[in-house]
């Protein structure tokens, strides 16, 4: 008992007055920081080395996992990870159409590009270095909970066991257990260092320390390139500090508006990086051509409320999705709206009446948990591996719990720490089974969730990939059946149908929904393919334009109908579709290769084609288009050097 029985001791010399620097009044209500003086001894590195112990042997078993969900697509398929030649496009435009990442996280996809270089992404290695993250970011979380200022002194075991309570929680199975999800764990890891680094750097208010600070910011540039949910992170930062610092409430906040603005700068040049320089959204790129200098300002100063809403709100920058809607008002936003607003009259009146051990963990409960109030309603977020930056307020609660618990009964503290970590762990060794085997995992979501449309396409994609035809089929008419005909379960369902040989039944299940509204347009698109395939041409261009109907800026679309042109040897038509396509995506291989061929074929511009066939070379990460550009590239160079 003694990590209890030390703060038992030390409880009037808790109420001192000093800590780090920051006074309170002897009645003061508040938590007191952690001394991280107060031991230097060998003993301090205990706490760390039994949450490496503990979280180490929790996910071991995942060392023995296949490749699931997107593994696939960020890992197993990705092209682009395999050349050291393309680590220099993480950096350019070229990264969102090579990296198969909508948002900008060149972190994450560094450390992709090590787990090729280490092991060829086989999966043992893959989930070990998912394992080394989840280890390091609990670390960094008790990094972070020895710093907040929340326990009292010599409470390292109650702060080891909160970082236990993260750690060992099974929503973080998700990410632990799939290297696809490992964004979540870079994240937290960068982030909870940035936030502890911080705290840390300006815990005595009359001498910072500028260089911890600058570790600080460089953590949490980099949470920023790891996931863009980092963007919520300074405002809980702020709070944090002016909670912890002495003085008026003017003084208090002064310091948490200065220790906090670097954050909110960084994250502000991000969400406007993104939204400018990298792949800007709809909506932005004609503000850009103005040019106007006067107006670029105003665009600014406009968006500033949408990157402060972000800060509450946070959302992935998506392309496809209108300027207009990042901020929109759709009923599981209204659903969030409101949570948050019963939650905070709550914290102000825990607040207004001392109780600010339990307004604490609120604060950093609300404003880091991501909600997209775009896609995600609110309790599907909570479902999901969102839990990543928001379990840090439930891990101080359950810290403040254990503290409050330990003054009065030491034993009882001890015992229920003991209890809900083991609870924890047994539920996440479970997860942990479900998850090591992809039709093992989906099944239960549809045990779990039978009215979950996507619970059974992601079951039918596993049968798929174990070369189970008709299990797939019989899944894929489920979720059809399930989700009333939405476009993109039709679309698998017909692919499926055709795999196994039922061009007729495929054809016929598309042609019934086959319109120019909402997404159907895709069914055209399909059934044009499947008409090109077959020669039927006419067929084909009368698809393809009903789909370009519905969706003039249809890109898969555009791309078939220049291909159905080419064969019909109306070059000019093709072109012009190809300049359609580059006008709205300059690195687009397919049009790419279509205005190259006809540079080259038809037009004799040998020079445009070697530049379009380069510029082929260079977005693709498709090996077979990658070679087919360098061969065309060499052929036309050898006929300039005649």
């Amino acid at each position: 008992m003694f990590w209890f029985d030390a703060s038992l001791k030390k409880k009037r010399s808790a109420f001192s007055g000093e800590s780090h620097g920051i006074t309170f009044h002897q009645n003061d209500p508040r938590p007191h920081s952690l001394d991280l003086k107060e031991d230097r001894s060998s003993f301090i590195w205990v706490q760390p080395l039994i949450l490496c112990i503990v979280i180490g042997a929790a996910y071991l078993p995942s060392l023995w996992h296949g490749f699931n969900y997107d593994d696939y697509v960020v890992l197993v398929d990705n092209s682009f990870i395999r050349s050291p030649s393309n680590l220099s496009k993480i950096f350019s435009t070229d990264y969102f159409n090579l990296s198969g990442e909508d948002s900008y996280r060149p972190v994450l996809t560094l450390s992709y590009f090590l787990d090729w270089a280490l092991h060829k992404a086989s999966a043992s290695g893959s989930h070990a270095i998912n394992v080394i993250l989840h280890i390091a970011a609990t670390l960094a979380a008790y990094f972070l909970l020895c710093n907040l200022g929340l326990f009292r002194n010599s409470s390292r075991w109650i702060a080891a066991a909160a970082a236990a309570f993260w750690g060992l929680h099974p929503m973080m199975v998700e990410v632990a257990a799939s290297p696809g999800n490992r964004d979540e764990d870079l994240v937290a890891m960068l982030g909870f260092a940035a936030w502890g680094l911080i705290l840390k750097a300006f815990s005595n208010e009359l001498r910072p320390k500028i260089n911890l600070e600058i570790k600080g910011l460089l953590c949490f540039i980099a949470a920023l390139f790891s996931h863009e949910f980092a963007v919520v992170m300074p405002i809980a930062v702020a709070v944090g500090i002016y909670l912890a610092a002495s003085g008026d409430s003017i003084r208090k906040l002064k310091r948490a508006l200065f220790v906090s603005a670097p954050m909110f700068l960084f994250s502000f040049l991000y969400f406007v990086g993104r939204m400018f320089v990298f792949k800007p959204v709809t909506g932005i790129s004609t503000v850009i051509e103005g040019g106007r200098f006067s107006a670029l300002m105003m665009f600014l100063i406009k968006i500033l409320p949408t990157y402060f809403a972000l800060t509450l709100f946070p959302v992935g920058l998506r392309t496809e999705w209108k300027f207009e809607s990042i901020t929109g008002t759709g009923p599981e936003n209204l659903v969030w709206l409101t949570i948050v607003i019963v939650l905070l009259i709550a914290m102000a009146v825990f607040f207004i009446k001392g109780k600010r051990w339990t307004f604490f963990p609120m604060v950093f409960i609300i404003f880091l948990l991501p909600v997209s109030n775009v896609i995600f309603p609110f309790w599907i977020s909570l479902a999901e591996r969102f839990w990543t930056l928001a379990g840090i307020g439930a891990s101080v609660a359950f810290g403040l719990c254990i503290v409050k618990l330990a003054e009065n009964r030491p034993k009882a503290a001890l015992g229920v720490s003991f209890a809900v970590l083991s609870v924890l762990l047994i539920l996440t060794e479970h997860r942990l089974w479900i998850w090591g085997d992809q039709i093992r995992l989906w099944s239960d979501c549809v045990k779990k969730s039978p009215l979950s449309s996507r619970c059974y396409i992601n079951l039918a994609i596993a049968k798929l990939r174990s070369n189970d035809l008709t299990g797939t089929e019989e899944l894929a008419a489920k979720a059809v059946k399930i989700s009333g005909n939405t476009p993109a379960n039709l679309l698998f369902f017909s692919r499926v149908l055709r795999g196994n040989g039922k061009a007729q039944e495929a054809d016929e299940l598309l042609g019934r929904y086959c319109t120019p509204q909402g997404e159907y347009e895709w069914l055209c698109a399909e059934l044009a393919k499947a008409a090109t395939d077959e020669d039927n041409l006419d067929k084909a261009i009368v698809y393809y334009q009903k789909a370009l109907e519905g969706r003039p800026d249809h890109v898969e679309a555009l791309i078939g109908l220049a291909l159905v042109y080419m064969k019909q040897r109306e070059y000019q038509r093709a072109l012009d579709l190809a300049q359609k396509v580059l006008a709205m995506d300059s690195c687009q291989p397919d049009a790419l290769q279509v205005r190259g061929f006809i540079r080259f074929q038809e037009q004799k511009d040998l020079k445009g084609a070697l530049i379009d066939y380069g510029e082929m070379e260079r977005c693709t990460q498709n090996p077979e288009q990658k070679q087919l550009a360098s061969q065309n590239a060499q052929k036309i160079k050898g006929l300039l050097n005649r």
